[in-house]
């Protein structure tokens, strides 16, 4: 057999142009507010909670080099209290694996995601964006 450089190469990108990784990666990865934003289309999904006001946020982080990129739709609700709107799964460009290096599908990746935000400080810093963009929360 012949050595050929093309067969020793690393791709460093899935097909599907998501960045891979664990539990524990996800757990230890950084997060840092993009922006929030206030989007009267969210309401729709979260008719039944009666919010006074929803949107959505983006998070951003480093991962080896690469751009991550996580948001989520919110609620205020009545009593003021800001919460993630569980109807709708985060959009995001991670794919998380378990520990033998398979994707986690369905509502085992959506757990690890809402997971993952339940552990990040978030509310306030929605609280703040909406503030700064005149509008009270």
């Amino acid at each position: 057999m012949t050595y050929s450089p093309r067969q020793a190469f690393t791709q460093l990108h899935s097909g599907d142009y998501r960045l891979r990784m664990t539990l524990a990666q996800l757990d230890r990865l950084a997060l840092t507010h993009l922006c929030t934003v206030m989007d009267p289309s969210v309401l729709e999904d979260a008719h039944a909670l009666q919010p006074r006001c929803a949107g959505w946020t983006e998070w951003t982080a480093d991962h080896q080099g690469r751009a991550v990129s996580l948001a989520w739709d919110w609620v205020e609700l009545a009593d003021g209290a800001i919460q993630a709107l569980p109807r709708v799964p985060p959009r995001t460009n991670l794919q998380v694996v378990d520990g033998k290096g398979y994707d986690l599908t369905g509502k085992a990746h959506e757990q690890a995601l809402m997971a993952r935000l339940a552990a990040l400080r978030w509310s306030s810093a929605v609280r703040t964006g909406v503030m700064h963009a005149g509008l009270p929360v």
